[in-house]
């Protein structure tokens, strides 16, 4: 449920941080992707979420140079042609460039991008938040975000 953007079973600001690896780019279509962002950014204080970056020039689920490169109707047809079906699916990858990771965030959350290298090239995005929404949970007396 959590992976198509429902609500996540935790209170508000539950966790002092988030970690979440490759899945964002699982979610579903950018409407999915911005509702699973705002949960996790609803049930945390801080967090991390990486994800592979659209423009690194081999795609890492499948190992394809270039394909990914071009427009995703054009891309999606390069996977089904080559057998990788469960990819090519509009709902199941969606790799994201540098503002649109940035746009899923909402309104008022802190967000440091990172691009993580592999050879100089950037291969991964890393997106740093702090959530300033809202007071601070009960017992935390020192006022951190």
């Amino acid at each position: 449920p959590c992976c198509a953007g429902e609500p996540l079973p935790f209170g508000d600001r539950q966790f002092d941080l988030v970690f979440s690896n490759a899945v964002v780019e699982h979610v579903g279509l950018p409407e999915q992707q911005r509702a699973f962002i705002r949960e996790v950014v609803r049930v945390s204080r801080r967090g991390l979420i990486a994800t592979p970056y659209r423009y690194f020039p081999i795609e890492s689920h499948t190992v394809l140079p270039f394909a990914h490169w071009l427009p995703r109707s054009g891309h999606r047809f390069i996977l089904r042609a080559l057998g990788f079906h469960e990819f090519a699916a509009a709902d199941q990858l969606n790799l994201l460039g540098q503002r649109e990771l940035l746009g899923l965030f909402p309104y008022g959350v802190r967000v440091e991008l990172f691009l993580v290298k592999v050879l100089c090239w950037p291969a991964n995005l890393l997106a740093v938040f702090w959530n300033c929404a809202g007071p601070p949970p009960e017992g935390n007396d020192q006022g951190l975000p």
